[in-house]
């Protein structure tokens, strides 16, 4: 879910932006929080939940940073790229240490990480998308 999430963000298509308010904050509430904030977006709730705040993990940061000798420079990646946990890494994760390591800085970067991506006026990478979605989708080690 967090993938498809990430995803739909990257890409923000036409039929998601409509309903995107709902998962992530898209107004500069998510870059400049009010101490006052109550969050209406999934992700920022989950975050909250789960005791983190966007500046405690302001040194994680995602994919866009890597160069993809096949994509266009300044593209806009996935946030769950594989510069997050190496793939195997994450199968063998304790529950816990996932939860920490991967979900919370997702969940409480996601907002701040689709606004900045937005006005940035990068394109998507969409073929690191689409390859990113095969490798998910084709995984023998996660089909019954």
């Amino acid at each position: 879910a967090c993938k498809l999430l990430d995803l739909l963000t990257t890409l923000s298509p036409d039929e998601f932006q409509l309903h995107e308010w709902l998962y992530i904050t898209d107004t500069i509430d998510a870059v400049y929080r009010p101490v006052d904030l109550n969050p209406v977006a999934l992700t920022d709730e989950a975050a909250e939940a789960l005791g983190m705040e966007s500046s405690e993990h302001s040194a994680f940061t995602p994919a866009t940073t890597i160069g993809n000798s096949s994509s266009e420079a300044g593209a806009r990646r996935p946030f769950l790229g594989g510069s997050v946990v190496d793939g195997a890494d994450t199968k063998a994760m304790a529950r816990d240490d996932f939860l920490r390591s991967v979900l919370q800085p997702f969940f409480s970067q996601l907002s701040m990480y689709s606004y900045e991506a937005t006005y940035s006026m990068s394109v998507p990478d969409v073929e690191l998308c689409r390859r990113g979605l095969l490798e998910d989708i084709l995984d023998e080690s996660t089909m019954a």
